[in-house]
């Protein structure tokens, strides 16, 4: 059986980072086989779409640990537990800089990146971001290719309806192809 653990990077642990390093070490000593962290953007005053299973947005999404960071942060001072997230709402960021951050997240931690991906759920977090909700399947999917051909080619090149990508050299490759895992809470 393996077993993993989320990271506390929400409410008020965020004002504690300083034990984390401690946390997520100790966790690894155990035996943990992976740490996970989740990605928010904002907790809407009033929201249109509450968060699924309650009646509006849990508190502790008031405050948040940047996903990407933490687990760059994370994966430098553990050495043999996997380093995850559950999951990073994909859409929001433009796949080229994505694939550079996850890429050197997975050099860091000499290969121990499992990155998860979604689509999330709040029109306001999809306001916020500058990213029309409505497109996010579709941007999703781009991003998907992207990450592929940065993971996977050199030069990368990519043609979208979303984002071009002239020809580059991408040298820098992940230690190991990260496995990418999907979410979803719809049909769709």
């Amino acid at each position: 059986m393996r077993i993993g653990f989320s990271l506390p990077q929400y409410g008020p642990h965020t004002t504690q980072f300083a034990k984390l390093p401690g946390y997520a070490r100790d966790l690894e000593a155990l035996g943990a086989a992976s740490l996970w962290v989740s990605d928010r953007v904002l907790a809407p005053v009033h929201p249109t779409v509450n968060y699924p299973g309650t009646d509006g947005i849990p508190t502790e999404f008031h405050a948040i640990l940047d996903p990407l960071a933490l687990m760059a942060a994370i994966g430098a001072v553990t050495t043999r537990v996997e380093i995850g997230v559950n999951v990073l709402i994909a859409p929001w960021y433009p796949p080229i800089l994505l694939a550079r951050t996850l890429t050197t997240i997975d050099v860091i931690t000499a290969g121990r990146l499992i990155p998860g991906f979604g689509l999330g759920w709040s029109p306001e977090e999809y306001i916020a971001t500058g990213v029309p909700m409505k497109q996010r399947g579709r941007r999703l999917d781009e991003c998907l290719d992207i990450l592929d051909a940065y993971w996977t080619r050199n030069p990368v090149e990519y043609a979208g309806e979303y984002w071009t990508i002239p020809a580059t050299h991408v040298d820098l490759k992940p230690v190991r192809t990260p496995p990418v895992h999907l979410a979803a809470m719809s049909p769709a």
